[in-house]
C-alpha cells in the first residue's frame, strides 16, 4: 500500500479525469480491505498515512469556530455515550479533533469534506457546514463499531488510522422512503431513521404521509381528517381493534428541525387524485358519489376506486387548503402530490367531472387528470414550492412538473429530462426494500416470487 509523506498531503482535488478515478477508487479498495477500513458509502479517495494510529482519550478536545459549534455538540453527542467521556471545547491541546470550513475548498462543494488523521490530530475541512457533518460521520465509521452504541463500553481502544479521505457527493439526491400511512410509526422511530441516514450521507427523507390506509399529518383546517382518516379496523386473533395515529403540526416541526440539524431535508407526499380513501372517509363530499356513498378507511392493501372528485372546484380548493398548511410546516422546495393510480371510472359519470372535461375542452379523464393536476401546480408554484410526483402522471408527457420521481419506467424518466426536468431515479425492481431479500427458491416460494426478488446486491448494483 502506498504510504503519504504528511508534508505533501495533496490539495482538494475539484474534477479529476475519470481514468484518475478509477485509480484512486481501486487505491481506496485495496487499503479498506488491508486495513480493515470499511466507509458506505465508499469515499471518492482513500489514502494510508504514516504513523501511530489517533486515540481519543479523557483529555482529547475539539476545535471549532462559533458557526460550527452546533456540530461539534453533535460530534460529542455521537461519542460520548460509548466512550464515556465528553470532549472538551478549546484549542491548543496536543491531542484534538479540528472542524474548520474554508472559502479555499470551494471545489469540494456543498457536501464534500476533507478528513486528515495523523497521531495527534484530525483535521474534517470543508467548504460548507454540510460538509464538516458528513465527514464526522465518516470518523464514526473509521472508529471501532462499539461506538455507535448508546452506553459506555469497557475495553475499547478508541482509535482512528492515519488516513486521508476526500469524499464529493455523486448524487444530489439521495433519499429514502418512509411509509407511515400503511404501519405508523412514531416520532422517535422517525429520528432514528434519519440518524441512520445520516451516517450514510443520505440527505432527502422522503415522508409518505397520506395514502388510502391512513391520513397521519394534523391539518388545523380539516380536523376529521386524523379524527377520522387516521384510524382502521383491523382484525387481529379474531378480534376487531383500531389501529393509527397521526403526527401534531407540533411533532412535525420537530422532526422537520431534527433532521436539518443532520442535513437531512424532509420532503412530503401528500397524495392528489388517487389513493384518497382516507380523506373521503373523513369528508365523503371529496368524492364524486358525495355524502350518499360513506366509506371507511380501508384496512387492506389494494387501488381503490375511491378518488377526489376532480371536477369539482371546492376539491380543487380543499387540497390547496391542505398544502398551504403543508408548506407551512416543511421549508423543502419539493412537495410530493403522488399521482399514481387514480382510477378514473368515477369521473366517467360525474356530472360535475362531465361539466369541466366539456367547458375545457378537456382530452377525456386523462385531460381531466392533467387539469387537476395543472392547478395543483400552479398553486406550489405561487407558493415557491414545485411539484414532484411519480411517473405514472407522465403517461402522455404532457403534465406539467418540476420534478418526476420514476418508479415504475425508465421512459418516462428519459422524456420528462428531455423536457428539462429534473428525475430522480428509484426503480421499484432495484430499490423498494420491501422486496423479498432470500431467494425464493430456498422457501419454496411460487415462481411469481421471483419477480419481487431484490436481494442486497443488486439494490447496491444500480
Amino acid at each position: 500500500m502506498k504510504q503519504y509523506d504528511k508534508s505533501a498531503v495533496p490539495a482538494p482535488r475539484v474534477k479529476p479525469s475519470i481514468l484518475f478515478i478509477a485509480l484512486l477508487l481501486t487505491i481506496s479498495m485495496v487499503f479498506s480491505s488491508s486495513a480493515e477500513v470499511d466507509i458506505i458509502p465508499q469515499p471518492d479517495y482513500v489514502g494510508l498515512l504514516p504513523g501511530d494510529d489517533f486515540v481519543f482519550t479523557p483529555e482529547t478536545s475539539i476545535e471549532a469556530s462559533k458557526e460550527l459549534e452546533p456540530l461539534f455538540r453533535l460530534l460529542d453527542t455521537y461519542l460520548s455515550p460509548a466512550f464515556g467521556f465528553h470532549l472538551s471545547r478549546q484549542t491548543g491541546t496536543e491531542r484534538s479533533v479540528v472542524l474548520k470550513t474554508s472559502s479555499t475548498l470551494k471545489g469540494l462543494g456543498e457536501e464534500g469534506y476533507s478528513l486528515v488523521v495523523d497521531s495527534n490530530k484530525i483535521y474534517i475541512s470543508a467548504y460548507r457546514p454540510a460538509g464538516i457533518f458528513h465527514g464526522i460521520q465518516t470518523l464514526r465509521q473509521l472508529l471501532p463499531v462499539d461506538v455507535l452504541g448508546k452506553k459506555k463500553v469497557e475495553n475499547v481502544e478508541w482509535k482512528v488510522p492515519c488516513v486521508l479521505i476526500e469524499d464529493i457527493p455523486r448524487f444530489k439526491w439521495r433519499g429514502v422512503m418512509l411509509d407511515v400511512s400503511r404501519h405508523f410509526m412514531p416520532v422517535e422511530f422517525i429520528k432514528k431513521q434519519i440518524d441512520l441516514m445520516a451516517l450514510y450521507k443520505l440527505n432527502r427523507f422522503h415522508w409518505h404521509l397520506v395514502d388510502d390506509q391512513g391520513w397521519r399529518i394534523e391539518i388545523k383546517k380539516y380536523p376529521k381528517l386524523t379524527e377520522v382518516g387516521a384510524w382502521r379496523d383491523e382484525i387481529s386473533d379474531e378480534k376487531t381493534m383500531r389501529y393509527g395515529g397521526f403526527y401534531t403540526q407540533d411533532q412535525i416541526r420537530e422532526v422537520v428541525q431534527y433532521a436539518k440539524d443532520r442535513f437531512v431535508e424532509i420532503v412530503p407526499e401528500i397524495e392528489v387524485s388517487g389513493h384518497s380513501s382516507a380523506a373521503i372517509a373523513a369528508y365523503p363530499w371529496l368524492s364524486c358519489k358525495g355524502e350518499h356513498n360513506p366509506i371507511d378507511v380501508p384496512s387492506e392493501s389494494g387501488i381503490f376506486k375511491n378518488v377526489y372528485c376532480a371536477g369539482n372546484e371546492k376539491v380543487v380548493e380543499f387540497n390547496q387548503n391542505v398544502l398551504k398548511e403543508i408548506i407551512e410546516l416543511f421549508p423543502c422546495k419539493y412537495i410530493h402530490i403522488g399521482g399514481s393510480d387514480a382510477l378514473k371510472g368515477d369521473w366517467k359519470s360525474c356530472f360535475r367531472c362531465r361539466s369541466r372535461i366539456a367547458v375545457d375542452h378537456l382530452d377525456g379523464e386523462r385531460g381531466l387528470q392533467n387539469y387537476f393536476l395543472s392547478r395543483i401546480q400552479g398553486f406550489l408554484l405561487k407558493n415557491d414550492r414545485s411539484l414532484i410526483g411519480w411517473d405514472e402522471i407522465m403517461e402522455d408527457g404532457s403534465v406539467p412538473l418540476s420534478a418526476l420521481m420514476c418508479r415504475e419506467s425508465e421512459k418516462s424518466a428519459v422524456l420528462a429530462a428531455r423536457q428539462g426536468h429534473d428525475v430522480v431515479m428509484s426503480p421499484h425492481n432495484y430499490c423498494d426494500f420491501d422486496n423479498r431479500q432470500i431467494h425464493p427458491a430456498d422457501e419454496s416460494a411460487p415462481y411469481e416470487s421471483y419477480k419481487s426478488y431484490v436481494p442486497l446486491d443488486k439494490v447496491y448494483s444500480y
